[in-house]
């Protein structure tokens, strides 16, 4: 059963490669075919065009583009070192979890691709990582200042809404204002996304769209950000910094079309029919999670404990608080499995796969892992402790060790992640 999941997780991936999926859309959208993911509405491509990709499955989406398009009059292609290889020039890599000096050349670089292609139709391909690649800070605010506030917002336990509310207000391109530097008759924007809900305004920080967080009551965690954010903006007003020039000064900014083609639930439901013609099992659950990794357990546990056979499959982002001193290898997705596997140690009926769609779980070279009922007792058994793997948050250096990590390629494709559990 470990190699029936297996084969359908790369089955899926190859269905969810962020090249097919911008190329499908592009062929329905212009001559016919699959439908749209977000909308049935036509909207047109007219060529030539200039092209800007930006995030962790940046370089994919961008050759899916140019796959496609008779002509691309120019483009511009920004993605995370470790996410593609190329000797393009029109292609940089920049920063990433967290933004500093190759952000800020690269959000210069964007800026500069802009007004340069003034006029021009635009098509944008946002994939998720775009918060930390691109960024152009207030007047007076340092890039190091950055950087450090999206480190305390990211370990904050704020959702990734509210944490992209408050990046958006020390910048001069979040939050829709990249708009203010864009003079075009028509943009367009796909989206792969890794956020609940595909809201075009948190995917990347919404470089295209507005977003808004109601403020909550005084004393919060938000309302205690809020008021570091507006400290350090106040600091940067009073240092007298000049931002970059607009193209235009105009009231009303340019409409973006938007298009989400392919997100966690579209891929879950993809695994979900794989799994179901591989196996001949019934799919029991297809479900939407975004707790903590121990509640997420909890969760699968009850699902489990009823001994009916079948296929539960869940997708998202579960949570993990680390602590500030561990410095384990590994993410959510390898301690989620070895987890359960400790809770599904003896079953011989029972498999458990845990990863993250992009191919990277946290500091860990693979996607989560793949277990079943006998892996907690082969970690003894070739001399590793997995419960003080599990208290040290290094559960990849255990799965590893007796080859239960899942690979996937990195930076294809990026739409959350996917937690599945097969009974037979």
């Amino acid at each position: 059963m470990k190699s029936d999941l297996q084969e359908a997780i790369h089955l899926t991936w190859e269905l969810m490669d962020a090249e097919t999926r911008v190329n499908n859309w592009l062929t329905s959208h212009q001559i016919g075919g699959e439908e749209s993911l977000a909308s049935s509405t036509e909207q047109k491509i007219e060529q030539p065009l200039c092209v800007v990709s930006i995030g962790k499955a940046a370089l994919p989406m961008f050759e899916g583009a140019r796959k496609y398009l008779r002509e691309i009059k120019d483009y511009l292609v920004i993605t995370a070192e470790g996410y593609g290889v190329s000797d393009d020039p029109k292609v940089l890599l920049s920063s990433h979890p967290f933004p500093d000096h190759r952000a800020l050349a690269a959000a210069q670089a964007l800026v500069s691709f802009l007004q340069k292609n003034e006029g021009a139709e635009l098509l944008f391909l946002i994939s998720g990582g775009s918060s930390a690649l691109v960024e152009l800070p207030l007047a007076g605010i340092e890039m190091g200042t950055i950087n450090e506030l999206n480190q305390t917002l990211v370990s904050s336990g704020l959702d990734i809404e509210q944490i992209n509310q408050l990046r958006s207000q020390l910048s001069q391109i979040k939050g829709g204002q990249l708009r203010r530097w864009i003079d075009s008759p028509k943009i367009t924007q796909l989206s792969l996304s890794d956020v609940a809900g595909d809201n075009p305004a948190v995917i990347g920080s919404g470089l295209l769209f507005e977003s808004s967080v109601t403020r909550e009551p005084s004393g919060s965690l938000f309302t205690l950000m809020q008021d570091k954010v507006n400290q350090l903006s106040q600091q940067g007003l009073n240092r007298h910094g000049q931002p970059l020039t607009q193209t235009s000064e105009r009231k009303t900014l340019p409409e973006v079309a938007h298009f989400c083609i392919g997100n966690s639930l579209l891929a879950a439901e993809l695994l979900g029919q794989e799994l179901v013609l591989k196996t001949e099992l019934p799919l029991q659950t297809l479900t939407e999670i975004n707790l903590s990794v121990e509640h997420t357990i909890n969760w699968f546990d009850e699902q489990l404990s009823k001994g009916d056979k079948g296929i539960w499959i869940a997708h998202g982002e579960t949570t993990l608080a680390l602590p500030a001193e561990v410095r384990g290898s590994g993410g959510r997705n390898c301690h989620l499995a070895l987890s359960m596997a400790r809770q599904i140690a003896g079953d011989d009926n029972l498999v458990f796969a845990s990863f993250g769609s992009d191919g990277q779980d946290g500091s860990a070279p693979a996607a989560g892992a793949l277990v079943d009922g006998n892996d907690w007792l082969r970690l003894n058994d070739v001399g590793v402790n997995p419960n003080v793997l599990l208290s040290t948050f290094n559960s990849y250096t255990g799965l590893e060790a007796i080859n239960a990590c899942l690979k996937l390629k990195k930076g294809r494709t990026n739409v959350r992640d996917l937690m599945v559990a097969i009974r037979w």
